[in-house]
């Protein structure tokens, strides 16, 4: 497997590239056809949040931004897509939670 914004090889259950720094998570683990809990563990505003979430409903949006090429007119001739945009937010519902302390590194 290799860090898919800068190609440097990532070692196997690695989350971060070691050369550039970018995080990788691997969501195959969360089987979201098995309705049983799942616990997630992130760190957030240097706590460490611990959920157990017995449902998950992944979000994907996908989207385009485009500019205009007009005449003198303001007539458009052409449109030239920019970028694609894909938002992935994840829905879920929780029925446990625990907040620490995050560890300093």
């Amino acid at each position: 497997m290799n860090c898919p914004n800068c190609a440097a090889p990532l070692k196997p259950y690695q989350s971060r590239c070691d050369y550039c720094g970018s995080y990788y998570i691997d969501a195959t683990v969360f089987d979201l056809d098995n309705h049983t809990p799942t616990y997630m563990k992130m760190k957030y505003q240097g706590k460490i949040i611990t959920l157990r979430v017995f449902h998950l409903n992944p979000v994907i949006e996908f989207s385009s931004e485009y500019t205009d090429i007009t005449d003198r007119y303001g007539n458009v001739v052409k449109s030239i897509k920019n970028r694609d945009q894909i938002h992935l937010n994840f829905e879920a519902d929780c029925d446990e939670m625990r907040i620490e302390q995050g560890e300093e590194r």
